[in-house]
């Protein structure tokens, strides 16, 4: 199997373009990639992880206690409201964009932490970013689907 796999890539390299990428080589499988060097390769160490978001990487290993933040204004709004309740509040990009920008505002005049919650200003800032790009995503994601049934 891995001796088949791997002809299979060294053939498909040969005929794309090889292209250098953090020290490996890119090969291609189908549309997925790896980026493992060409030695780990032939010694059947291989993960076609290449072009695929870097979920632990690219965002809890580098803002963990954003992240932290983030989630304690989840659990704060779940409290006061309903776990999940923002995903059906009515305009919810606009409202939710008028409540990042009231927390810059509060923080600007009254100090870094909400008196509502006792947490960052800037933490329900990101947290009304991440609702609004959610919800932007989601809609924009719905409207391709749409246009292909």
């Amino acid at each position: 199997m891995h001796v088949k796999v791997l002809n299979d890539l060294m053939n498909t390299t040969k005929t794309l373009s090889k292209m250098q990428s953090a020290g490996g080589v890119v090969a291609a499988a189908g549309r997925e990639f790896t980026n493992d060097k060409a030695e780990k390769i032939q010694g059947g160490a291989i993960k076609y992880d290449g072009g695929k978001s870097p979920i632990y990487q690219g965002v809890l290993d580098y803002f963990p206690r954003a992240i932290s933040a983030v989630a304690d204004i989840s659990s704060f709004g779940a409290s006061k409201y309903a776990w999940k309740g923002w995903e059906g509040v009515d305009d919810g990009y606009n409202r939710y964009s008028n409540a990042m920008y009231r927390h810059e505002l509060y923080k600007a005049t009254e100090g870094r932490y909400d008196k509502d919650s006792g947490l960052l200003h800037d933490a329900h800032f990101a947290w009304g970013a991440l609702a609004r790009l959610e919800l932007y995503l989601r809609e924009k994601e719905k409207n391709e689907q749409s246009k292909t049934n």
